[in-house]
């Protein structure tokens, strides 16, 4: 898999980081997303309320991976999840931020400890990726489908471990604060997103997977409510790259990739 290599990057003044990070509303944000979505509400079919299933065209690869379809390397179709990216206005932060939850160390057979968005695999009840993602968010934080308002579907990416997911973009009513409602959730928190375009406490690693060179990214983040130190990083740093990305209409103010020596 290689040895990790740290992404150099010039870190701005505070004059420019300032006149970078100008507040955006939610509205503005839900506008934004709507948008760049690929999969909007609505476009399920006849009569549809939510997006269908993931198509696998575009599908990006995380971890090295290069999909061709939805099948893995045998023909066999890869197994489906989805997870909520669930947006709110903080009125202590004055922005968009998102709900993040942090696994137990303990209660789960893989990802223990690490940091991720509420989601998981879809069951037979799943008729959409859209159903995945609320029936797991209300299971593990306990948000109800009456406090969402999905904003549409982006594209799927596939995991280090073969899984095909689907972020689904919501944004979550005011007075909903998400708590653990499972053994598998230590806790529950919010990071600004726009965490996710600043050199601030990021760093990112070069790793070769069949010969083939991918980078991961790694945020830093200090949870002041629990006091606990966070790292966020890989598929779910991914993603809160790709939104913010469309939020603030800006690059992040670090490389997206490192090239390989």
């Amino acid at each position: 898999r290689g040895s990790a290599l740290t992404s150099p990057y010039a870190v701005p003044s505070a004059l420019t980081m300032k006149s970078l990070w100008q507040r955006v509303s939610l509205k503005e944000a839900s506008e934004r997303l709507r948008i760049a979505s690929s999969v909007k509400v609505g476009e399920g079919g006849q009569n549809s309320q939510y997006p269908p299933r993931p198509t696998f065209t575009g599908l990006v690869g995380v971890g090295g991976l290069k999909p061709e379809s939805g099948a893995d390397p045998s023909g066999r179709p890869r197994a489906t999840a989805a997870v909520l990216v669930p947006l709110f206005e903080d009125g202590a932060d004055g922005g968009v931020s998102v709900w993040l939850t942090k696994r137990s160390t303990t209660k789960v057979s893989t990802h223990r400890g690490e940091v991720s968005l509420p989601g998981g695999k879809s069951d037979n009840t799943d008729a959409t990726p859209v159903d995945t993602a609320m029936r797991e968010a209300k299971e593990e934080v306990g948000i109800a489908s009456q406090d969402l308002s999905i904003l549409g579907c982006l594209g799927p990416l596939l995991s280090k471990h073969g899984l095909i997911v689907t972020p689904v973009v919501s944004t979550v009513a005011a007075h909903c604060v998400p708590r653990p409602r499972t053994e598998e959730v230590d806790v529950v928190f919010k990071t600004p997103l726009s965490t996710f375009l600043k050199p601030e406490n990021h760093f990112a690693r070069l790793y070769h997977e069949n010969d083939t060179p991918y980078t991961i990214h790694f945020f830093k983040y200090r949870d002041e409510e629990h006091q606990q130190d966070h790292v966020i990083w890989g598929l779910t740093a991914a993603i809160l790259i790709r939104v913010a990305t469309i939020v603030y209409n800006k690059e992040p103010l670090f490389p997206k990739h490192i090239s390989a020596m």
